[in-house]
C-alpha cells in the first residue's frame, strides 16, 4: 500500500514522541505497520487493543521485524508478571472474580464492575470510599490471586526487569485507561523509547469501564516534547459518510474528515409513527437493498436488548441474520462449570474454583457453597448434596491423575455434569429448542477440549484461554448483523441502520433524564454513523424524543 502525504509524516516520524490522531478508514494500521518496519532491528514493543488485532499486525509483518513484540497490553502485562514477579499467581477470569466477590464479600456484579473500575482508574481502596475494595484486595493476596484489572497496576514496578524496549507504539490509544498510561509512563521512564501512540479521540467509549477522559491530552501535556499529526482522509467511506462523522463530533477542534476515494453513498433519515412500524420498515427497507443484491447490511444498538425486537420482523420476511451478542466462550455456564472443576483439581485451596463448581451440584447454592471446604465436604455424611460432591471431586481427581489429560478431564466433568445431555422440561419432554441448546452446549465443550491440546498443566492452560479468547466475529455478508455500537466499532459494513434515535436511548439516560457523560455518548452516536462504507439509514419514531444526533 502506498502511504499518503500524512500517513508519511506518522510512519516515518523523526520526533521522539509522535500523537496521530486517526479517524475511521484512515489506514491507521497500514501507517502503523509501516512505522513498525521503519525502525529496522530496534527492540519494539507494540501494544493493540484485542489479539484479533495483534494478530492481524503479526500477519502483515509477516516475520519482517524479528525484534518486535505485538500483543494487547494485558497480556504484556501478564508475561511480564509470570517473568519477573516473586509471587505465583493464579489467574482469575472474570466468572472466577465474581465468584470471589460473592463468596469471599457476599458481593454481586455491581461491585465486581465497581472495584475493576477503580483499578483502572487508577483508584487504590483507601481512596475509594469502598470498604469491601479494600476486603477484596486482601483475599487477592491471601490467595495470590491475580485478575484482569490487577495487571497493569502489578505490572508497573516490574517495567525495569524487562530487557529492553528501544520503541514503543500503542494502537487504539483513545481507550486507555488511567492504569495502562501508568505503565506506558513506566516504560518511557525506564527505557526512554521513542513512542508513537495512534487513534481517535471521537472513538473513545469506554469510560464507563474506566477509560481515561483524555489519553491524548494527558500525554502531549506530559512529554512536551510529542509532536501532533493528524491524518484527515477517510479511504473507507463515502462523503456522505464522513460528513455524518463530522456533524455529530462533539471535538470540533480537530480537523473535519474528508472521503479519500470518490465512493457513492448517501444518508437517509426516516421518522415513523410508531416504534413497531419504524421495525417493519427498517426490516422492509433492508429486503429491498437484498432484492437488488446489495448484501453487507447491519443494525446497530445502543445496547443489547434492543437487538432481540427485530429478530421476529426479519424472520417473517425470511431474512438470514446473525446477532452479534458476543458472549465469549468463557462467559458461557457450562464452560465456567468446566473451568471450576479443573481450577479445583489443580489447587483444592481455590476457593473461587471450589464456589462455582459445588453449585453445580443439585442442592447446593451459593449460602452452603460459600461455607463449603474440600475438608468440610470430606468430614460430611447426613447431607447428600455435599456428598455428592465430594465424590465428583474424588473421582475426577483420581481420573485426572490417571490419565494426565486435560481433554480427558473435560469430557469427563461434561458427562457427570449432564452438560451435553438435553433437559427436560416439567412434562418430562424435550423441546426443539432444547435439542438445539445441547447441540451449542456440547459444541462449546469440544472447542475447550481441543483447546486444551498441547497443554500439560492446568493452571497454564486456563492461563492461556484467559489471555487469548476474544469474543471475535467473522460475519456472513449474506446475513443481516445485529450488533451493539460497542461490538461493531473497528468495523465496516457497507449499509447501516441505526434506528430508536430517541431521547433516553441515543443518547443513553437514566430514570430521570439524566445523561452520566455526554461527551462518550457523542462518540458513540460518532462510532455507529461511520461503520458504513456506503450508505446510512438513521431512524426516529414519535412515540419519544428525537434524539439530537438524528
Amino acid at each position: 500500500m502506498k502511504l499518503t502525504k500524512e500517513q508519511q509524516l506518522v510512519a516515518y516520524s523523526q520526533y521522539h514522541h509522535t500523537v496521530a490522531v486517526a479517524p475511521a478508514g484512515a489506514g491507521k494500521t497500514a501507517t502503523s505497520i509501516e512505522f513498525i518496519r521503519y525502525q529496522g532491528n530496534a527492540a519494539i514493543v507494540a501494544f493493540t487493543l484485542t489479539n484479533k488485532a495483534a494478530n492481524e499486525i503479526k500477519e502483515r509483518l509477516n516475520g519482517e521485524c524479528p525484534n518486535v513484540g505485538v500483543s494487547t497490553i494485558h497480556k504484556f502485562a501478564y508475561n511480564l508478571i509470570k517473568s519477573h514477579s516473586n509471587v505465583n499467581y493464579i489467574m482469575l477470569t472474570d466468572s472466577a472474580q465474581l465468584a470471589l466477590i460473592q463468596r469471599g464479600l457476599g458481593g454481586d456484579k455491581k461491585l465486581q464492575q465497581a472495584i475493576n473500575k477503580f483499578k483502572c482508574k487508577g483508584i487504590t481502596p483507601e481512596q475509594s470510599g469502598e470498604p469491601k475494595y479494600s476486603q477484596y484486595e486482601y483475599l487477592c493476596k491471601k490467595g495470590s490471586y491475580l485478575d484482569f484489572s490487577s495487571m497493569a497496576a502489578i505490572a508497573t514496578p516490574l517495567v525495569q526487569c524487562f530487557n529492553k524496549i528501544d520503541v514503543l507504539c500503542v494502537d487504539e490509544a483513545q481507550d486507555l485507561s488511567q492504569d495502562q498510561m501508568n505503565l506506558i509512563d513506566a516504560i518511557v521512564k525506564h527505557h526512554n523509547p521513542k513512542v508513537l501512540l495512534v487513534g481517535d479521540p471521537r472513538q473513545a467509549i469506554y469510560g464507563w469501564r474506566g477509560g481515561m477522559d483524555s489519553p491524548f491530552n494527558y500525554f502531549i501535556s506530559k512529554y512536551t516534547d510529542s509532536k501532533l499529526l493528524n491524518l484527515t482522509y477517510n479511504f473507507r467511506s463515502s462523503e456522505a459518510i464522513c460528513d455524518a462523522g463530522n456533524k455529530v463530533t462533539h471535538l470540533k477542534h480537530l480537523p473535519d474528515v474528508k472521503a479519500g476515494l470518490k465512493i457513492k453513498g448517501f444518508v437517509e433519515k426516516n421518522t415513523y409513527p410508531t416504534a413497531d412500524i419504524e421495525r417493519m420498515q427498517v426490516v422492509s427497507r433492508i429486503r429491498e437493498l437484498r432484492s437488488t443484491g446489495n448484501n453487507g447490511n447491519a443494525i446497530l444498538f445502543r445496547t443489547n436488548h434492543q437487538m432481540s425486537r427485530y429478530e421476529y420482523p426479519l424472520i417473517r420476511a425470511c431474512i438470514p441474520y446473525e446477532i452479534w451478542g458476543g458472549r465469549k466462550l468463557l462467559d458461557h455456564n457450562e464452560i465456567k462449570c468446566i473451568l471450576a472443576w479443573l481450577s479445583l483439581l489443580d489447587n483444592n485451596q481455590n476457593n473461587a474454583a471450589l464456589f462455582v463448581a459445588a453449585q453445580s451440584i443439585t442442592g447446593i447454592g451459593k449460602v452452603a457453597a460459600k461455607n463449603l471446604t474440600i475438608e468440610s465436604a470430606q468430614q460430611e455424611t447426613k447431607k447428600q448434596p455435599i456428598i455428592n460432591f465430594f465424590d465428583c471431586y474424588v473421582l475426577f481427581l483420581n481420573e485426572y491423575n490417571s490419565n494426565q489429560s486435560i481433554r480427558f478431564a473435560i469430557d469427563l466433568i461434561a458427562e457427570i455434569m449432564g452438560i451435553k445431555e438435553p433437559k427436560l422440561n416439567k412434562a418430562g419432554l424435550v423441546t426443539d429448542k432444547e435439542v438445539k441448546s445441547t447441540i451449542n452446549r456440547s459444541t462449546r465443550v469440544d472447542v475447550l477440549a481441543d483447546l486444551s491440546e498441547g497443554h500439560n498443566s492446568i493452571s497454564g492452560f486456563i492461563e492461556k484461554i484467559s489471555m487469548d479468547t476474544d469474543s471475535s466475529e467473522k460475519g456472513d455478508v449474506n446475513k443481516v448483523i445485529l450488533s451493539t455500537v460497542h461490538k461493531a466499532k473497528g468495523l465496516e459494513f457497507n449499509n447501516v441502520f441505526v434506528p430508536n434515535l430517541i431521547e433516553g436511548n441515543m443518547p443513553m439516560s437514566d430514570n430521570k433524564g439524566n445523561i452520566s457523560d455526554i461527551g462518550e455518548e457523542t462518540n458513540i452516536a460518532y462510532v455507529a454513523f461511520t461503520r458504513p462504507r456506503f450508505n446510512l439509514f438513521e431512524s426516529t419514531h414519535q412515540e419519544g424524543d428525537t434524539s439530537r444526533f438524528f
